[in-house]
């Protein structure tokens, strides 16, 4: 490094760029997104009988219809070839609660599961502080507790230096975190992600066949919560209680992470 410095041709303008875009691009692989991280080869799905999932969707003021609309239709896409019929039958305004992602994820995991939903997920808007923050410092894209993998959102829009470079589409992200959504880690192969995505399906079926209208959330421990109100309660939520932006301690917050499928609230 010290032998560049000295060389006079580092003086250029044409270097000096060149070197902030590989510093540029080092950053932004620090918190990238890679769906493809968790999705396995068709060969492993057993789509089996249909299931529905029913999502109650927040969307930030600033995200439009259409892109809503984009990310929606990628979800179904992806997760019909496993017989997971996603629907949204509710879209409700919401607005951004927090610059950082802890406070967003803070306001998520508070809200309780109303019925007849299965799991809730934000689309967060973006604004000038996001571009500036993901110039220089590495960001979240989207995020989804463990504690019940019910509960988690995405970054809606475009908007910052990390997400060009990585090429990593907002839709992308959506997809990669309902996998989480149904119990997928990072560090789970092709065919253990198939397996796990057949195993809460199942336990789905039978549930509603015991008259429990639920689509099971998972811990990250392996803990199956078959109710609503299970996973209420794992948040300290009344069935009937109103969103509580501060409900959680510290002790709840997020550990790092790494980018879009970042665990929280474990």
């Amino acid at each position: 490094m010290v032998s560049v410095l000295r060389n006079p041709g580092f003086n250029s303008w044409k270097c000096r760029y060149a070197l902030a875009g590989l510093i540029l691009i080092g950053l932004a692989g620090c918190a990238g997104v890679d769906p493809a991280g968790v999705t396995p080869t068709a060969s492993h799905i057993d789509p089996g009988p249909a299931v529905e999932l029913r999502v109650c969707m927040y969307k930030d003021v600033t995200v439009s219809d259409e892109q809503a609309a984009a990310i929606i239709a990628a979800v179904q896409e992806e997760f019909a070839q496993y017989g997971i019929l996603v629907t949204v039958p509710i879209i409700k305004a919401w607005q951004r609660p927090s610059f950082k992602h802890r406070g967003i994820m803070r306001d998520i995991a508070t809200r309780p599961l109303e019925p007849p939903f299965d799991r809730i997920f934000a689309l967060v808007g973006r604004d000038v502080r996001d571009f500036l923050w993901g110039a220089v410092f590495p960001e979240v894209l989207g995020a989804v507790e463990t504690r019940t993998h019910t509960k988690g959102y995405v970054v809606a829009q475009m908007g910052s230096i990390n997400q060009l470079l990585s090429f990593k589409s907002p839709t992308a992200a959506a997809v990669h975190e309902f996998y989480h959504l149904l119990g997928c880690a990072h560090e789970d192969n092709s065919q253990a992600v198939a397996a796990k995505i057949a195993r809460l399906k199942r336990l789905a079926l039978e549930n509603r066949q015991a008259g429990e209208d639920f689509f099971p959330g998972i811990s990250s421990k392996g803990k199956i919560y078959l109710s609503r109100r299970a996973v209420d309660d794992r948040f300290g939520l009344a069935a009937t209680a109103p969103p509580a932006a501060d409900g959680l301690t510290a002790a709840l917050l997020d550990r790092p992470g790494d980018g879009a499928g970042q665990e929280v609230l474990q």
